[in-house]
């Protein structure tokens, strides 16, 4: 039954958010100040046992099937191999196919028991839908048509484990089929779980979240352990050009030990524009950002004697893109706010100075950016002054002067804040469609695009609040039974704007509709049977099939985690400010009637939770206390205010 489209603009009943937001800050105004060393008073965190009901990801790196998806042909005792007992396969193309229930990766370990003299070639195949389950795996290797499977000939009670450079990084089903006549009988089959390097528990996560609704909470851990699986050792990325059979994830593709890419299965390449939502997740959920630092290293490195940003990193070293190379100048400022990281922006200060200048010499005489390098994310119409790269040029300056500031360049900081105001001057006159409500994508365009609609909203380039609210309001009216849907891609729903959407609507306050759009855009793709009910897809089609040329499509795409970050830093309402321990506590509670979880700064740990009883209008907080701060830093805990 098809859902109707949500009444936009909803507001709480008097009193809810207001409420909230009074008694939280009478509760932050009584939190005691903090010395140096000093253990912050905080909530009581949740339970591991209870958070590690919701949490996809794996507690030890030697993973085991849970059931039988299907057989083909002739499979004796199919579910024995599942406890180590005789799984018989006999014949040519018969096939046992194996469900880890949630999506995985790494390197697999086949198990024989007794086999034919003759005969006994097996094939093993991948597969992260349903739909695609068979005895030649899903696309992943960028060749034309599908991957194929590895083969091995076992000996009796021999065992057969996937080569390095062939590992799979994402999947959920795989298929072990005979080749040949003959049988084997098959004991036993285990991953070697790959993602996430260097920790011996992946499900220890540093932050978590919490709430009143349970589906929220599951989405909230899909979202971690998606950019978790898409968090890879930086010589196991996939290799360009592809092989001519098979595939090879065996390239490097970045610095360091492990690097933040953009997919699980694949391009397991850094992107840049991914990072925009990715490295949000990854700090929300775990604050281990040392393969966001990798990953914008990586993209310097392979920066022009001109400036230049790659669109993305090694081994496809892909250029002509304005707002990617923005994108990484974004990052930076993100990874530096998340981090205090003063060494690393120190050793890339040139580099990001460099690439403002290429970009910022971009702008025309209408003080808007002129894209002249139009590849982006897959939507169209990109070029000329276009509103979605004016917006992330907005906010790129508006970091940039934060940065400077940092690197003790205040003349720099000035010129940049200025060309920020500007473009917002310029953007908000000749971009805006006082009939429509909305930004323009061109100043000569009929498209209304949802990416740089939402975008405008989200970095503040949108000068009015009622020219934001209008715009959540002219966004409401793309939407569908999945949550909005992106006229710039053809009236699918993208993950990847949707999540700017998303942003946008609680930046403008709109908790009650952005929270129905979690659920539907999100709630569907963790909840499909064609999906892995652990991760996020990379594009929905609009009948919510699968987009992107369907089994090359990835199942577990950083870019489509936007609800790990806004329901920490929105709905519980804790989210870091600056790189000096600043933070804001401003809960949007929406149709919820508890929040509880964690976010680490660089000066320590923040829990906070809030709760109400809407029938007594009543609410509580428990306010976040300031970390203690390294001698020298400065530190506060923020008022809560309605944005």
């Amino acid at each position: 039954m098809r859902r109707r489209r949500p009444a936009l603009n909803r507001k709480p009943r008097p009193g809810r958010l207001v409420g909230l937001a009074v008694v939280v800050a009478a509760a932050l105004a009584v939190t005691p100040a903090l010395s140096a060393g000093a253990a912050p008073a905080s909530a009581t965190p949740a339970p591991r046992a209870a958070l590690d009901a919701v949490n996809y990801s794996p507690t030890s790196r030697t993973l085991k099937p849970t059931a039988v998806y299907r057989t083909s042909g002739s499979v004796a005792n199919p579910t024995n191999v599942l406890n180590g007992q005789a799984t018989r396969i006999s014949g040519s193309q018969s096939a046992v196919t194996l469900d880890f229930g949630k999506e995985v990766g790494g390197l697999v370990t086949l198990s024989f028991g007794s086999t034919s003299s003759s005969g006994r070639r097996v094939g093993l195949a991948f597969s992260e839908s349903s739909l695609y389950v068979g005895n030649n795996s899903d696309r992943s290797s960028g060749r034309d048509g599908e991957d194929g499977a590895l083969y091995t000939t076992p000996s009796a009670n021999g065992a057969y484990t996937v080569p390095t450079a062939q590992l799979r990084g994402g999947f959920r089903y795989v298929t072990v089929f005979l080749d040949s006549t003959g049988w084997v009988d098959l004991k036993g089959v285990s991953l070697d779980f790959t993602a996430a390097p260097g920790k011996s528990d992946p499900a220890d996560y540093a932050n978590y979240f919490t709430s009143s609704d349970e589906l929220l909470n599951r989405i909230w851990y899909a979202g971690a352990y998606t950019v978790q699986l898409n968090t890879i050792a930086s010589n196991q990325g996939r290799a360009w050009p592809p092989p001519s059979s098979a595939w090879d994830n065996s390239a490097t593709v970045g610095v360091g030990d492990s690097v933040l890419v953009d997919g699980a299965k694949r391009d397991r390449t850094v992107w840049p524009g991914d990072m925009g939502i990715a490295v949000p997740t990854q700090y929300a959920y775990s604050n281990d950002l040392t393969s966001t630092r990798n990953a914008l290293t990586t993209m310097y490195n392979a920066q022009s004697s001109a400036g230049e940003i790659p669109w993305s990193g090694p081994p496809f070293n892909l250029t002509g893109s304005d707002t990617y190379h923005t994108w990484t100048l974004l990052g930076t400022s993100t990874y530096y706010t998340y981090t205090a990281d003063r060494a690393w922006l120190d050793s890339e200060w040139s580099n990001y100075k460099r690439g403002m200048a290429f970009i910022t010499n971009k702008i025309d005489g209408n003080n808007l950016l002129n894209v002249t390098r139009t590849q982006d994310w897959a939507r169209v119409g990109q070029g000329g002054e276009n509103i979605s790269a004016n917006a992330l040029l907005y906010g790129a300056l508006r970091g940039g002067a934060t940065l400077a500031t940092v690197e003790g360049d205040s003349a720099l900081a000035a010129s940049w804040n200025s060309r920020a105001d500007a473009i917002k001057a310029a953007a908000n006159s000749r971009l805006w469609d006082a009939s429509k409500g909305m930004y323009k994508d061109n100043p000569t365009s009929g498209l209304y695009p949802q990416d740089g609609n939402s975008l405008a909203v989200w970095y503040g380039l949108s000068d009015s609040t009622a020219k934001s609210k209008g715009i959540i309001a002219g966004l409401g009216n793309n939407w569908g039974i999945y949550g909005p849907t992106t006229p710039e891609w053809g009236g699918n729903v993208s993950p990847f704007a949707g999540g700017m959407e998303l942003n946008a609507r609680f930046t403008a306050n709109d908790d009650y509709t952005a929270l129905d759009q979690i659920r539907r855009t999100w709630g569907h793709m963790l909840d499909s049977d064609i999906g892995t009910k652990s991760t996020f897809w990379e594009g929905i089609q609009s009948d919510g099939g699968l987009a992107y040329g369907g089994s090359f499509m990835s199942l577990a795409h950083g870019w489509s985690t936007a609800p790990t970050s806004t329901l920490t830093f929105d709905v519980l309402g804790t989210a870091p400010e600056s790189s000096t321990g600043a933070y804001r506590f401003v809960p949007h509670p929406g149709d919820l009637t508890s929040a509880q979880g964690r976010i680490t700064t660089p000066q320590g740990a923040i829990t906070a939770s809030w709760s109400r009883d809407p029938s007594a209008g009543t609410y509580s907080a428990t306010s976040p206390a300031r970390p203690a701060a390294p001698a020298g830093s400065a530190s506060r805990s923020s008022a809560a205010t309605s944005r």
